[in-house]
């Protein structure tokens, strides 16, 4: 594999942990990176993280299938420890962006479907709810949170970001 196709892969690998698990994660990716396999240990004093935290971070990556482990155990006297070396799976993360864009690509459809077959209600402040006619008129067709009159939506700007988020990540795929 050629360096430059490895440092997009690593890239990509460390935006989608970061969307994940936040600066944190994108901090133990890195190190694993770097290392190919390390302990909590490691990672923790390569990165200035807490064990805690590190172990935390870790296990999430783990249940998103982005990282593995191997265990090794070792002799302390008359008990045995076990240590887990955790390693990047990096060289799949191109099947699970693909899972992702595909589980993107179908919300934004979902919602597309929505907005097209709904009548929709908004105050025009940012970050106040939308509201489908139903939940208008339980509201008396007046904001949830700020108590300022509802006016019904001009959906077809929203629906032509929609189409084209929608089309982008098609077009994502067909690469």
């Amino acid at each position: 594999m050629g360096e430059d196709r490895l440092d997009a892969i690593s890239h990509l690998y460390t935006q989608i942990v970061g969307l994940i698990g936040g600066d944190e994660a994108i901090e133990i990716a890195e190190a694993l990176i770097q290392f190919k396999k390390a302990s909590e240990e490691q990672i923790s004093a390569k990165t200035g993280l807490r064990v805690g935290d590190v172990r935390k971070i870790l296990f999430k990556l783990y249940e998103k299938a982005l990282i593995t482990y191997e265990e090794v155990k070792k002799e302390e006297g008359d008990r045995i420890k076990s240590i887990f070396l955790w390693m990047p799976l990096i060289d799949q993360i191109e099947g699970i962006a693909t899972n992702y864009r595909r589980v993107i690509l179908q919300k934004l459809r979902e919602k597309l479907a929505f907005v097209e077959g709904n009548e929709l209600y908004h105050c025009g402040k940012e970050d106040h709810k939308i509201l489908v006619f139903d939940e208008a008129v339980e509201n008396l067709f007046k904001c949830p949170v700020c108590d300022e009159p509802l006016f019904r939506m001009n959906k077809e700007e929203y629906i032509r970001k929609l189409n084209i988020l929608i089309k982008t990540i098609e077009n994502e795929e067909k690469e």
